[in-house]
């Protein structure tokens, strides 16, 4: 059963877009303190109910769900709080998984392709201890394949940000 969160959790005021994220605790790990925090921050559940959330399924051998809307930057904190422990679970987005189920069967657009790679690309980089090294041969086997138009054009919005 899960604990839905995504009520009055809409962001209007700065129209962020929202993730519907359904995330299953399967195992605690010995880093408790770490993923009750995790949870806390997340959920905006207080102290003792998030410690009651992961106690479930250390002590009670059964899977901890919630689903909750959060924002692109959310998330991403949620995974870099979630990566800092030795947790077992798994982490969906909603719409993501719906864009797997129209890609697999062959509808879809180029641009719900390329943002699914993203993802995958980035929900790897948070699971695996890829060295910078490791980072950099996958970013250049991928830009290889781009024409020098687009390169120049990737290479001017990163020039921007730094």
């Amino acid at each position: 059963m899960y604990k839905d969160f995504t009520i009055g959790t809409s962001n209007q005021e700065n129209q962020e877009p929202t993730f519907n994220v359904s995330f299953v605790l399967i195992d605690s790990g010995s880093m408790k303190l770490a993923l009750v925090k995790a949870i806390k921050d997340s959920t905006g559940m207080g102290l003792k109910e998030s410690k009651d959330f992961v106690d479930d399924c250390e002590y009670n051998h059964i899977q901890s769900c919630f689903r909750k809307n959060m924002t692109r930057k959310e998330l991403d904190k949620f995974r870099m709080n979630l990566a800092n422990t030795n947790a077992k679970y798994t982490l969906d987005d909603i719409s993501s998984n719906r864009n797997r189920k129209l890609i697999q069967v062959g509808i879809y657009e180029k641009s719900d392709l390329i943002d699914e790679i993203s993802n995958m690309d980035i929900h790897k980089l948070y699971e695996s201890e890829l060295t910078i090294q490791k980072i950099k041969d996958l970013l250049c086997d991928i830009y290889s394949n781009l024409e020098e138009e687009k390169l120049k054009e990737i290479y001017d919005k990163y020039e921007s940000y730094f």
